[in-house]
């Protein structure tokens, strides 16, 4: 049986234009699968972003990061989805249009229904424009916190600005429609504004972020190609580069082995040159005979065998920085395929749950939707704010970890409490 608050409710579900969609929702199959997903939905929304929310501000390493104070910012907005549409919706599954007896309430709702919607394309659209500035541009430019602060700012008020027409009734007006179960802008009546809005997203937002990750993505392939040629360069290196211990003392020896020949050949020419009456070698050269005399051989061998061993810690110290750099090199290149990663599926996550609403709300598209599609593409605009915690929990190692800990915290406290009850 229908529940009516007020007789404003009791005429608006009796008009003909909306007796087929309040019946085909009141049917039981429809209803039940309705609010079954809805409310996994308004769960999932609800929990994983204040999972997220906690493990950020719980960590001082996460919480001192400006990356994850945009994506701090992301949440607030799909949070703010989560509080002031999906409950909305789920309260008017079990009570349609009541939303028709309350005008101020449905303004109050729809305005922030709305700014969850731009919000978190503007808050997307900031923490690719930090990504693409701090990865393409490096030391360039260096963030700070009001730098931060300042962008987040921006995107409340831009988002807050573009909201506003409909609730001063410049533009638009809020009215209750039983597809999405809330207060939506009339779009059909205002389609400026419903231009403008496409405009917005479409136009300036995605392109944007395409245009972010691009260049990201580009940096990557670039630091791909380098990290390739310094392998390819440190391979060749270590293929040539000197081992002393291979051949180092038997140099040594061979140089010992000729010194003390030449000393012997020198020697016996002078025994010759004596017995005939010759000058002898160290007489018309003294400077060879003392640059090879037999005591200064060892000398000589210890300070070239001094050298190749100087060279060889020279060398291992050198091979062991470059394997340093080589690692952070590729710590980072890791880290920059992620972030590549994570803002494409962003933009494709966005995307595709808000194409279908504002394809149902068309005002220059002449299609008659079903109560089935417009349920789905709300519920659809409903499900991106599950997914985007979602994403930064699963490419996010940092994030993912101390979500995880803060899930299995409680599972161990109360297994510990079960094991000492039984106990």
């Amino acid at each position: 049986m229908m529940t009516y608050v007020c007789d404003k409710q009791r005429e608006w579900i009796t008009e003909s234009p909306y007796k087929e969609g309040v019946n085909y929702h009141r049917s039981q199959l429809f209803f039940i699968l309705e609010i079954s997903t809805l409310v996994i939905i308004l769960l999932a929304a609800f929990l994983s972003s204040l999972s997220v929310i906690v493990a950020i501000l719980r960590v001082p390493a996460l919480r001192h990061n400006l990356n994850n104070i945009l994506v701090l910012n992301i949440l607030a907005m799909d949070v703010n989805v989560t509080i002031w549409s999906i409950p909305f919706s789920l309260a008017d599954l079990l009570v349609p249009g009541y939303l028709t007896c309350f005008p101020r309430l449905c303004k109050i709702h729809g305005f922030f229904a709305l700014l969850g919607c731009f919000g978190n394309f503007s808050a997307i659209v900031l923490v690719s424009i930090y990504r693409c500035v701090n990865i393409v541009f490096g030391n360039r430019f260096t963030w700070k916190r009001v730098h931060i602060a300042a962008m987040v700012v921006l995107g409340w008020v831009s988002s807050s600005l573009i909201t506003l027409p409909p609730v001063t009734g410049t533009a638009s007006t809020h009215e209750y429609t039983l597809g999405t179960h809330h207060c939506s802008p009339s779009w059909e009546d205002s389609c400026t504004f419903y231009t403008v809005c496409i405009c917005i997203i479409y136009i300036i937002s995605i392109p944007t972020l395409i245009i972010c990750y691009a260049l990201i993505q580009k940096k990557v392939h670039k630091s791909a190609e380098r990290m390739d040629q310094y392998r390819r360069g440190s391979q060749d290196h270590q293929g040539n580069e000197y081992h002393p211990g291979n051949h180092g003392d038997t140099q040594g020896r061979s140089i010992l082995k000729r010194k003390v020949s030449e000393k012997d050949s020198v020697r016996q020419i002078n025994r010759d040159n004596t017995a005939t009456g010759t000058p002898s070698i160290s007489s018309t050269r003294p400077k060879r005979i003392s640059l090879t005399t037999f005591h200064s051989i060892p000398s000589v061998v210890e300070r070239v065998v001094e050298t190749k061993v100087k060279r060889e810690n020279s060398s291992v110290r050198i091979n062991r920085l470059k394997a340093i750099k080589f690692k952070a090199f590729m710590r980072k290149q890791r880290s920059e395929k992620k972030v590549a990663i994570s803002g494409m599926v962003l933009i494709l996550t966005s995307t595709i749950c808000w194409t279908p609403y504002f394809i149902v709300h068309s005002c220059r598209l002449a299609i008659h939707p079903s109560h089935a599609y417009n349920v789905f593409a709300m519920w659809l605009a409903y499900t991106n704010a599950a997914l985007d915690p979602m994403i930064y929990t699963v490419l996010n190692n940092k994030i993912r970890a101390a979500v995880w800990t803060q899930i299995r915290l409680p599972v161990t406290l109360i297994s510990s409490l079960w094991n000492h009850r039984r106990s």
